[in-house]
């Protein structure tokens, strides 16, 4: 794992997404962290049921003793459930007790994230993130109006599960059951041999065409510098409406 971490930073990557939901996720990269000594921007989410602005703040304190870390650059509310207006009330008092630098959501719809945006903006503090399934197996996002508001309101939006679960990679192409997804991949195929980049790496290219940050997972050194590829190039305007 660590030999991954190692490359994932040596080909670039700054961003390592981790959650209280991930079981000893935060652990993990804390202790990776402080093995290596790099930077790195660490963004982890909130899972608590419980809304109370304490009990933000707490469970917050829980994933900086996890991570090992005085504060965190990202804290995101994990789903919209609860008390949206508390939420912004603990995601404003850990923003103004500086232990963390940015704040956002996960798995927000647009009018949850309008609403929480206006409620932190009324608290004075900027929602950053949206965390959300993205990909091109997974494209609701884009017709439904969502991406488009985030980009309104100035929000990055990132995006989980940006290979549909390992489905857009190269030795899973094929394995995908519903037929209606094969053309896709017989397009990707085709992009992916005309630009000499793997079908990971097109379909993450993809996502970055479309205004995302994809945060895809790697198990190995060369998964994670395969993923990282993906940010070495970009696909034309016509291979983007191809993939479409």
């Amino acid at each position: 794992l660590e030999a991954t971490y190692v490359a994932a930073l040596d080909a670039g990557v700054t961003l390592f997404n981790t959650a209280q939901a991930y079981p000893t996720s935060e652990a993990c990269l804390g202790g990776l962290r402080a093995r290596t000594r790099r930077p790195a921007f660490v963004v982890s989410k909130f899972n608590s049921l419980a809304a109370a602005p304490q009990a933000l703040v707490a469970s917050l304190r829980d994933s900086l003793d996890a991570l090992g870390a005085a504060k965190v650059d990202g804290f995101l509310v994990h789903f919209p459930r609860g008390d949206l207006a508390a939420l912004a009330d603990g995601l404003a008092a850990a923003v103004g007790a500086g232990l963390v630098d940015h704040v956002g959501c996960s798995n927000f719809g647009e009018r949850a994230l309008r609403r929480l945006h206006g409620l932190l903006a009324e608290r004075g503090v900027p929602l950053r993130f949206n965390e959300i399934e993205f990909s091109l197996l997974r494209r609701k996002p884009e017709t439904d109006g969502l991406l488009a508001c985030c980009a309104e309101l100035g929000v990055t939006v990132l995006a989980w599960a940006p290979l549909a679960s390992g489905r857009l990679g190269a030795s899973h192409a094929n394995d995908v059951a519903n037929p209606k997804a094969r053309p896709l991949l017989r397009a990707l195929e085709v992009v992916a041999e005309k630009t000499g980049r793997t079908t990971t790496q097109v379909a993450l290219n993809w996502c970055i065409c479309k205004g995302v940050v994809p945060i895809p997972g790697a198990r190995t050194k060369a998964q994670a510098e395969e993923n990282c590829g993906a940010a070495s190039f970009r696909l034309s305007k016509a291979e983007v409406v191809a993939l479409d």
